[in-house]
């Protein structure tokens, strides 16, 4: 078994001249540490590739991982808004499929609603301005957006016009990431128009001396 994954790693080395002498094998490494001998451990090593890493997969994830982090608190989040849903329906006993009950249950429903609402419009485009204009400021963004609208669902859990501030806000903020995912957008296809127009060029040139 360890033959096999010392076997992909040469090979992925020759696959990837870019990445020469950075692909490491952590499974030969961790396998070597417990001893050759070990056929529990090889239960474990059924891809050997996805144990090889290069500088250039790492930079690639360095260049996610704040917007993946926002991700997931955003998750985080929304299952916080719906465990509030549930533990006020116990509390003000209000059954499912029933969505009608004292005010008190409506406004942390109606909350619960809006923001699980929005969700996917922020996710959208918090990766969009994050991957083609500048990830820390998305990141930064998506932040202050679940901020407010953890501030909008306290607010309206407690009385309706307390929701107000904390919903312009997070508006604002989406507006910016939004704002944001356009202008990375546009400078990305811009920025390729020479790149096309040098290619057709060549081509041209190169059917011409043909």
């Amino acid at each position: 078994m360890l033959a096999v994954l010392e076997q992909s790693c040469s090979m992925q080395r020759v696959n990837k001249p870019f990445g020469g002498n950075t692909c490491s094998c952590r499974a030969i490494k961790f396998q070597s540490q417990l001893g050759r001998g070990s056929s529990f451990w090889s239960l474990f090593y059924l891809s050997p590739a996805a144990f090889c890493c290069t500088t250039k997969d790492n930079n690639m994830l360095d260049k996610i991982a704040l917007l993946a982090a926002v991700t997931i608190l955003g998750v985080l989040e929304q299952a916080y808004f719906a465990l509030q849903v549930i533990s006020a329906r116990r509390k003000y006993k209000v059954s499912p499929p029933c969505v009608m009950g004292p005010p008190e249950f409506e406004r942390v429903f109606r909350a619960q609603i809006n923001c699980s609402e929005y969700f996917p419009i922020f996710v959208s485009v918090l990766w969009v301005a994050g991957v083609f204009f500048h990830q820390g400021a998305a990141a930064a963004c998506g932040l202050l957006y679940l901020y407010s609208r953890y501030q909008y669902f306290r607010g309206y859990a407690l009385a309706a016009h307390a929701r107000l501030g904390p919903m312009h806000f997070s508006a604002r903020v989406l507006w910016i990431l939004i704002g944001m995912a356009i202008v990375g957008l546009l400078i990305h296809f811009l920025s390729l128009r020479p790149l096309l127009l040098r290619q057709d060029l060549l081509s041209k040139l190169h059917r011409f001396q043909g």
